[in-house]
């Protein structure tokens, strides 16, 4: 029996799946928080930068910087630099959200954050 080759994706599909994507995470932000249009939003064509864009008091809200990943291949700490880079300030804490088909999305971010939300949320301290 003859194996069939693998589709690639074509890059308008990729980016397409992805600004889908940056658009779930976006809206769950702004559903949670009671975040509008002028808070939050997805970036416009080739803007460089975080995937997910915030003003001074969305990023005061929720104090991260934003890689969304919808890749079969995925390499974390490529993920996690980009991030980092992106980050726009020492106040937020660089995380990756990641998905892929119709998995659960999920949040990659570092114990040291987790721990520290943990303790806010146990301690109920805002």
């Amino acid at each position: 029996m003859e194996e069939k080759p693998k589709k690639k994706i074509k890059v308008r599909s990729g980016i397409a799946k992805g600004r889908a994507f940056q658009k779930v995470a976006m809206e769950a932000f702004k559903e949670a928080f009671g975040l509008t249009e002028d808070d939050i939003r997805c970036p416009v064509g080739s803007e460089t930068g975080e995937d997910i864009k915030l003003t001074k008091k969305a990023r005061k809200i929720i104090g991260l910087s934003i890689e969304c990943k919808n890749q079969k291949k995925f390499n974390l700490w490529q993920a996690l630099r980009q991030s980092s880079a992106n980050c726009p300030d020492d106040a937020c804490e660089a995380v990756v959200f990641k998905e892929h088909g119709r998995a659960k999305m999920f949040i990659i971010v570092p114990l040291d954050h987790y721990l520290e939300i943990r303790e806010k949320l146990y301690w109920g301290i805002s």
